[in-house]
């Protein structure tokens, strides 16, 4: 359940198209068999910017005025670990400024989400620097526009606690990923902080085997947070959903999906029809390899 951790060389490709046009939904093939009449989508390029600085590239997110936020994780050559790393990009691409965050170890982030009701991006990963006797621990870091880091929390017990995902209202941040520290097994945890980074709540949920959080995002007619990810089950390994209460992190319902071999949903959003579309990664159906999967449920979890 490790990232990868060392890397030789590693680039960030930025890109940025615009004027993309969609006529129709594109049908996919495997390599076998291409029609001529697939449609195509139409595209300007723009600009692109690499950077190669021993960067591995995570997750990005744009504001109002089209400025890009960078997160992802950079080699420390003085302590030969990685560090949190976030940037700013402008419109046209070029850098505003870099931030890192880290210690004498290994600090990984994954997520980035950016609060335009409070102007605060909020980061999220790991971190073995500052973890609870040398554990692995979630953090939580803010930073506003400018770059100046404002808070910073780590959340954990003695075991292996990560977190890949984030989401946030105007007065709370909801943090997602698995836990080793306080059941026998992994188990999914997600954790509830107000705007002050006061901890309101926090919750695990699983089966005696490894159950993961990858995926998490809020209903915005309901409030109501939407979770995704991985349950396993007598060695079967399933795609999750979960929708949760937002005031106390209760269970209201969860729906699982897959076949014979692995599957886990990776990514989720809410429609404004309130329909729920899963990115999820299979090997239970496709090409016999890992293929990606689409999965869309109703809110009352039937899968359309």
């Amino acid at each position: 359940m490790r990232r990868y951790r060392y890397v030789s060389i590693i680039v960030i490709l930025i890109v940025f198209m615009y004027g993309l046009s969609i006529h129709r939904v594109i049908p996919m093939y495997d390599n076998t068999y291409v029609r001529e009449d697939t449609p195509h989508l139409s595209v300007t390029f723009e600009w692109e910017t690499i950077i190669d600085k021993h960067i591995i590239g995570q997750e990005c997110v744009v504001d109002e005025s089209r400025n890009l936020y960078v997160v992802g994780n950079i080699l420390n050559s003085s302590e030969n670990t990685y560090d949190v790393m976030v940037m700013k990009f402008n419109s046209s691409g070029n850098v505003i400024w870099n931030v890192t965050w880290g210690g004498v170890l290994d600090d990984y982030a994954y997520a980035i989400d950016i609060n335009t009701t409070s102007s605060f991006l909020y980061v999220t990963g790991t971190t073995n620097s500052y973890g609870v006797n040398g554990s692995s621990d979630m953090f939580l870091l803010s930073y506003d526009f400018s770059g100046t880091l404002n808070k910073n929390v780590t959340w954990g017990g003695g075991k292996w606690d990560e977190a890949f995902a984030i989401t946030s209202a105007s007065n709370c941040i909801y943090i997602a990923g698995y836990s080793d520290s306080f059941s026998s097994s992994q188990d999914i945890v997600v954790i509830k902080y107000n705007s002050s980074f006061s901890l309101q709540w926090n919750k695990t949920y699983g089966t005696p085997e490894s159950d993961i959080g990858y995926g998490i995002t809020l209903n915005a007619t309901s409030g109501n947070v939407i979770l995704t990810g991985t349950t396993t089950s007598s060695g079967d390994k399933n795609a999750l959903l979960m929708k949760l209460n937002s005031s106390n992190g209760n269970q209201i319902w969860n729906a699982t999906w897959g076949g014979s071999s692995s599957d886990e949903g990776r990514s989720v959003v809410v429609l404004p029809s309130d329909e729920i579309v899963v990115l999820a990664n299979t090997r239970s159906y496709g090409s016999g390899s890992t293929d990606i999967a689409l999965v869309t449920f109703n809110s009352t979890i039937g899968l359309l």
